[in-house]
């Protein structure tokens, strides 16, 4: 299991939105092991830029790792996921109020929590097959959640934080076992999704991973690249840097 760091490949346009320059990126930093992380199993992650740390996930076990943000990985600790549940497959920062969403594949729950892992709220997730990615959008103020489902059409749903639907979409994504985890890029750029994508064939071999770019509005593809940066690309969390336009990744297996 590994965190790296990739270039977006971007430029920069006027009002801070941005196109992709190539169709793939660059590789920053990593693959590193991330603290605590000794066996396969990592899953999302989310940037609380509060405090500059990074947040992941194991998908087996009822922690929320912290780390810094850099290429160190330097270890602060943890805190309990709700109800000391495991299964949580991602997770995302709220700068309006300095808290975090989780989403749970086991009971298709949302999970507010406070910075001390205190829970404050939870609601039933749209994605009622397996979710697998939430986001919060902060140019909206609303999340995002996606459904890997087990075979396409894969949908992308818009709640607001009392969990009323307010949009479903359909990934334009097509394959086994696709859709991952979810990210958005933050205020100050152009609203976008993103998503990581793994291909596996019907023999549940993985075939490749793709790091995509959707509309909010529509889920229609926008751009993205075939993720290539390491020797496994089994990759399940991203989360957006806006200091730098860069993409933290995780890699769910080992190697």
């Amino acid at each position: 299991m590994k965190i790296l760091k990739i270039v977006m490949m971007m430029m920069m346009l006027s009002g801070g939105a941005f196109n992709f320059l190539s169709a793939q990126g660059q590789l920053v930093w990593g693959p590193v092991t991330p603290p605590a992380q000794d066996s396969h199993g990592l899953y999302g992650m989310c940037y609380n830029s509060s405090n500059d740390r990074i947040y992941y996930l194991n998908l087996y076990n009822n922690l929320i790792y912290i780390a810094s943000s850099d290429q160190s990985l330097t270890y602060y600790g943890s805190l309990p996921t709700p109800y000391n549940l495991n299964g949580f497959a991602d997770i995302t920062y709220c700068s309006q109020d300095n808290t975090f969403w989780l989403v749970n594949r086991g009971t298709f729950k949302a999970y507010h929590i406070d910075t001390l892992g205190n829970v404050l709220g939870s609601f039933d997730c749209p994605a009622t097959t397996y979710p697998s990615g939430i986001t919060w959008m902060e140019n909206t103020g609303t999340l995002f959640f996606v459904d890997r489902m087990n075979a396409s059409p894969h949908y992308i749903y818009e709640t607001d934080t009392l969990g009323n639907l307010l949009n479903t979409m359909t990934h334009p994504g097509q394959g086994y076992l696709g859709p991952r985890c979810l990210a958005s890029v933050q205020a100050g750029y152009s609203s976008q999704l993103l998503n990581v994508f793994t291909h596996f064939n019907s023999a549940s071999t993985l075939d490749s991973s793709t790091v995509m770019m959707l509309n909010p509005q529509t889920g229609a593809w926008v751009n993205g690249f075939r993720f290539t940066c390491s020797t496994q690309d089994n990759i399940r969390g991203i989360e957006f840097d806006p200091r730098d336009s860069s993409l933290w990744i995780t890699n769910f297996s080992n190697g």
